[in-house]
C-alpha cells in the first residue's frame, strides 16, 4: 500500500509516496534500536546504540490498540517482564521525547 501526501504548489499538486516520506525521519535513531528475544515469554530487552541523551518512551499494545503496557526508556539497556502480558500476539511501538515514532513491530508472547 502506498500512502501519499498532496501538497500545493501554485496550480500543481505534488505527491510523494511513502518511501520518500519515509526519506525525510531522522531513521538513525531507529537503525540503533533493538528489541529482543521475540518472541519471549518472560524477559524483554530493549537495546539503544546511542551516545546521545537517552530518553525513549516504549510501548505495547494488543490487537484492538490498547496499550497494555508502558516503559519509559533511559538506559543503553532496559530489561521489561512482560511474564504478566497474555500470550498472543501484540504491536511495539518505540518514541523519541517528542513523540515521533521510530520502531514498531509485532510482538509475540508465548
Amino acid at each position: 500500500m502506498i500512502y501519499a501526501n498532496i501538497c500545493e504548489q501554485g496550480d500543481e499538486n505534488q505527491y510523494r509516496s511513502s518511501e520518500q516520506i519515509k526519506d525525510t525521519l531522522n531513521t538513525k535513531d531507529a537503525d540503533n534500536l533493538m528489541l529482543y528475544p521475540n518472541p519471549t515469554n518472560e524477559i524483554l530487552y530493549v537495546e539503544i546504540n546511542n551516545d546521545e541523551d537517552i530518553n525513549y518512551f516504549f510501548e505495547i499494545a494488543d490487537l484492538s490498540g490498547r496499550i497494555v503496557l508502558r516503559e519509559n526508556i533511559r538506559e543503553t539497556k532496559t530489561r521489561i517482564d512482560v511474564s504478566k502480558l497474555a500470550k498472543g500476539s501484540y504491536i511495539y511501538s518505540i518514541n523519541d521525547k517528542s513523540g515521533n515514532l521510530l520502531k514498531t513491530d509485532k510482538l509475540i508472547i508465548m
